[in-house]
């Protein structure tokens, strides 16, 4: 770890690791870890899970853009009790729904979308929310996960 870009060790070792490989698909990063984000309370497989596969989602839509670029943003609100992680990149061409459920574009999406029915399963176990949205060309996944004290 020769960089710092905030004070969970774990938390940092994964942000690292992601801003590397977005450099090597020519995808650039924007990282905000506000001073004092708690994410103590998770499991260290749940930040995994729910941060790589929306970091991971992110990153190969944004890598099909000319300009690809990912901005993270953790950062607590209410007076500390919730921890928010707000995702947004850009993406070409369209999205796939059902419904409001978004559907994979990947070639073989038989193989696909698992991910983010884990993020949202995990989410929820821990009573959090997850809301996606997008407009023309941007898209914002935004978590928020209640602080929990002595878990």
């Amino acid at each position: 770890e020769k960089d710092l870009i905030c004070s969970n060790r774990f938390l940092n070792t994964l942000l690292i690791d992601y801003r590397g490989e977005a450099k090597k698909n020519n995808v650039h990063t924007d990282i905000f870890v506000e001073a004092g984000f708690k994410i103590e309370f998770m499991r260290e497989i749940d930040i995994i899970s729910i941060l790589g596969n929306l970091l991971d989602n992110a990153m190969e839509a944004a890598e099909h853009c000319e300009n690809g670029k990912v901005s993270v943003d953790l950062y607590m609100e209410n007076g500390g009790s919730l921890a928010v992680c707000r995702i947004e990149n850009n993406y070409a061409g369209e999205l796939k729904r059902d419904g409001t459920v978004l559907l994979s574009t990947k070639e073989d999406s038989q193989l696909h979308g698992l991910g983010l029915n884990n993020v949202k399963r995990i989410v929820g176990e821990y009573s959090g929310y997850i809301q996606q949205e997008n407009e023309t060309g941007i898209y914002v996944t935004t978590v928020i996960l209640p602080v929990q004290e002595n878990t």
